[in-house]
């Protein structure tokens, strides 16, 4: 699952899956993500554990610091 983290006014951290975002509307967040391993497999594991997810629209495979950038609709 996909998780949001919300910050409060209160100093307090929310975590939602991303399914479960209370707002009356959906949500599009960008995510960075970096993996511990640039292998071959690795990336192919990841692009397609990633391809299974109905959230994720959009994977784009990046050079630097950042391997992957998603974009992801709830």
């Amino acid at each position: 699952a996909l998780l949001l983290f919300a910050a409060t006014g209160e100093g307090e951290i929310l975590v939602y899956r991303l399914g479960d975002w209370p707002a009356p509307y959906g949500i599009t967040v960008f995510a960075m993500v970096s993996l511990r391993s640039q292998a071959e497999a690795d990336l192919k594991a990841f692009e397609g554990y990633v391809g299974q997810l109905a959230e994720v629209r959009e994977c784009y495979m990046l050079n630097g610091e950042i391997d992957f950038l998603l974009k992801v609709v709830a």
